[in-house]
């Protein structure tokens, strides 16, 4: 190291750390073959210059043995012949300190008097809050150590080309290390990570210096440690399960994990439910008590597909962003309507979605094959429905086939749309199979099939399926449309599963 020739032989191992630290050598061991590439060296005691720093360490407690600094000769800068090692999540716990020490209580002079001088007593507060933080972080301790060596774990997978399995691999060690399963991994994430979320949710830059960058910190320190608990317990977590929500809502020590990361697609799947419940209100009155429906019965449906459906998720992604800008609005029964010129396209997403998902529903049913054509898959699954619900087989079922194909052949296709005006849906009414569930049913299927060819090909109406006209004191079209989608998507996913 050029200029540092003076510098005394015994000396030098103080050169080779500071030179590690102000260059951003994050010293983690070569890799060479070796089964412990992820170890930092200050975590490797059979690291030489961690063994030179171990014999020189300053007991932080007593500040009688921290070297004074000095002048640099050249420059007059002031010196500290020491380096403090932190580790990054004590930042966690010298906020909440300085918090505390910046504690201020607006007295009155009829305070001071009761409380014999309030100077007093806020120091008084001020300690015991202190030495409630030092307290509530030494038992945080244990399980920060384990995240931060999985953090360097992650850090020296991505600065390498090793393949994932490695990380696994090193996961695995790291589990054994520190006596972790998945179970006892998830636990930890709840107990203490999701609690200091919610102990920082609405805590300001006063109480809380740096908050904002301390959320995204510990929101990273999260999101990872939840990597860690899916290596160890080789599945995914479900973000809605009752482990991580409070359903009841009542209040819990933990934030739920949605609060805390809140990615889209999960959001999706957490409003869908309530959001599709407002379009279904003529759904739930008519389908079989073997099939009612609710909130809770359309989240059981979701999550029981989810993982393994991309449609679906996309289905639900599109109607969630579709209504992500309304929630000041009402979308009661009267006013569920989307305003937002720009909200056509998730309209149109969410129906183009929707077809995907039914055809992976039929062709699941069929083994893989089977027709791809929108018009023969939603008849389909019209008569496996009208059939799960014992409409099919009677003078029911001849009249509901033979009013799909008739509204079909007559609407579906939109070839006269420039001529049919604004409405372009079929009702119930239309159908006259002389049962309410199997018309309503009909109509259901052969205005998804309608929507789904205006999706794909017509822009005519896109004003008339997003905004409400205060004239028209017929249903909104555009409303008609997403309970047709939904009832038909909701219904095939009940009777698939």
């Amino acid at each position: 190291m050029v200029g540092t020739e003076s510098c005394l032989a015994d000396d030098r191992w103080t050169l080779t750390l500071w030179s590690n630290v102000v260059t951003s050598q994050v010293g983690l061991k070569p890799g060479n073959g070796e089964p412990m590439w992820w170890t930092h060296f200050l975590d490797d005691l059979g690291e030489p210059l961690t063994q030179e720093v171990l014999k020189h360490v300053i007991d932080p407690a007593n500040p009688m043995l921290r070297p004074q600094p000095f002048q640099q000769t050249s420059s007059g800068r002031e010196i500290a012949p020491w380096i403090d090692f932190f580790a990054y999540w004590q930042s966690y716990q010298v906020a909440e300190l300085l918090g505390a020490v910046s504690f201020v209580i607006r007295a009155t002079p009829e305070f001071n008097e009761r409380t014999a001088g309030g100077e007093e007593f806020r120091l008084a507060l001020i300690d015991a809050q202190v030495r409630r933080v030092k307290s509530r972080w030494q038992k945080r301790r244990s399980t920060y150590e384990w995240l931060s060596r999985f953090r360097v774990i992650l850090a020296a997978w991505s600065s390498t080309k090793r393949p994932w399995s490695d990380v696994e691999t090193a996961a695995h060690a790291l589990a054994a290390k520190y006596r972790l399963t998945g179970p006892r991994v998830v636990t930890k994430i709840r107990n203490v990570l999701l609690v200091t979320w919610q102990d920082w949710a609405n805590v300001d830059d006063v109480a809380l210096p740096g908050g904002y960058k301390l959320r995204a910190l510990l929101r990273q320190d999260i999101e990872y440690a939840l990597v860690l608990a899916e290596i160890l317990s080789g599945s995914e977590v479900d973000f809605l399960a009752p482990f991580w929500t409070n359903s009841d809502r009542r209040s819990r020590r933990w934030a739920q994990l949605i609060d805390a990361l809140p990615w889209e697609a999960e959001l999706a799947r957490y409003h869908f439910p309530d959001l599709a419940m407002m379009y279904l209100e003529s759904h739930v009155t008519v389908v079989p008590s073997s099939f009612s429906l609710d909130a809770e019965e359309i989240r059981s449906v979701i999550s029981a597909y989810w993982s393994r459906s991309r449609p679906l998720r996309r289905f639900c992604l599109a109607f969630y962003r579709l209504h992500k800008e309304l929630s000041d609005e009402d979308l009661g029964a009267e006013q569920g309507v989307v305003r937002s010129n720009e909200r056509i396209e998730q309209l149109l997403l969410t129906v183009l979605n929707a077809e995907k998902l039914l055809v992976s529903i039929a062709q699941n049913r069929n083994g893989g094959s089977g027709d791809r054509k929108t018009r023969k898959i939603a008849k389909d699954q019209l008569n496996f429905t009208l059939g799960k619900f014992r409409l099919h087989g009677n003078d029911v079922g001849r009249k509901s086939r033979e009013a799909a194909k008739r509204l079909l052949d007559a609407y579906a296709d939109l070839y006269d749309l420039g001529s049919r005006g604004d409405r372009i849906f079929v009702s119930a009414d239309a159908v006259e199979s002389g049962s309410v569930q199997a018309d309503y049913f009909v109509a259901a299927f052969v205005n998804f099939v309608i929507v789904r060819n205006y999706a794909a090909h017509h822009d005519s109406l896109d004003s008339q399926l997003v905004f409400r006209n205060e004239c028209d004191v017929g249903e909104h079209q555009g409303r008609v449309a997403l309970r047709s989608v939904l009832s038909v998507v909701i219904t095939c996913l009940q009777l698939d599963r």
